[in-house]
C-alpha cells in the first residue's frame, strides 16, 4: 500500500527539547519490543474500529495529494479491520505462518499511529497458548518414547521368563524322571535283605 517509514524520525527534532507524552509513549513502545502501550487519552480519538479508538497520524502520507491520502487512510481503516478479522480467524492449525504475517501488518498500522494494543496482546496470548501446546507435544514425544523403551525391556524380560519357564518344566520332568529311578530302587531294596539272609545261613 504505502512505504512504511518509522514514525521516530517526525519526533526527532522535539527530542532535543523537553519530551512531551507523546514522544515518551513512542520511545517506551520502541524500547518495550512486546506489547505497546494503549495512546495517551490526552491524544484526540479521530475514529473507532472495531471499537477499539485511534489517533492515527498518517505522517508518512503528508506528501500525497488530499484525495491520495483520504484513498489511503481509507484503506489503512480496512487494513486494521481486516487484521482484527484476521486475528479472530486463526486457527492452532495455521497459526505459525499468519501469525508472523499478522506481526509486519502490526508494526505498519501502529508506526502509523493506530492503537494496535488489543491486538498484539491477543497475539502474544495466543502465542503463548501455541508454545505451551508445543511444549506439551514434546513432552508427549519424550514420554511415549520412555513407554516404548519399558515395553522393550519388558519384552525382553517376557522373553527371558518364557526361556526359564520352558527351562524350568523341562527340569521338572527331568527331576520326575530321577525320582521314578530313586522310588523303584528303593522298592529293590527289600530283596537284597533277602539274599543277605539267604546268603548268610546258607551252609559251607
Amino acid at each position: 500500500m504505502v512505504e512504511v517509514v518509522s514514525s521516530a524520525h517526525a519526533d526527532k527534532s522535539g527530542k532535543d527539547t523537553e519530551p512531551n507524552q507523546q514522544t515518551i509513549q513512542k520511545e517506551m513502545e520502541q524500547n518495550s519490543g512486546s506489547i505497546s502501550c494503549p495512546p495517551s487519552p490526552l491524544i484526540p480519538i479521530s475514529r473507532i474500529l472495531k471499537g477499539i479508538p485511534h489517533s492515527p497520524h498518517f505522517l508518512q502520507l503528508r506528501s500525497h495529494s488530499e484525495a491520495a491520502r483520504k484513498n489511503l487512510m481509507a484503506g489503512w481503516d480496512r487494513t486494521f479491520e481486516e487484521t482484527v478479522e484476521e486475528i479472530h480467524s486463526l486457527t492452532a492449525k495455521d497459526f505459525w505462518v499468519r501469525a508472523s504475517e499478522l506481526w509486519k501488518t502490526m508494526e505498519e498500522l501502529q508506526s502509523l499511529g493506530y492503537n494496535v494494543f488489543m491486538l498484539r496482546k491477543r497475539l502474544v496470548e495466543l502465542t503463548e497458548v501455541m508454545v505451551d501446546q508445543k511444549l506439551s507435544q514434546l513432552e508427549i514425544r519424550q514420554l511415549k518414547v520412555k513407554a516404548e523403551s519399558h515395553r522393550m525391556e519388558k519384552s525382553t524380560l517376557e522373553s527371558v521368563i518364557l526361556g526359564l519357564k520352558i527351562r524350568t518344566e523341562r527340569e521338572q520332568v527331568a527331576m520326575i524322571e530321577v525320582l521314578k529311578e530313586v522310588a523303584k530302587m528303593e522298592n529293590e531294596v527289600p530283596k537284597f535283605d533277602g539274599v543277605f539272609a539267604s546268603l548268610a545261613m546258607e551252609p559251607f
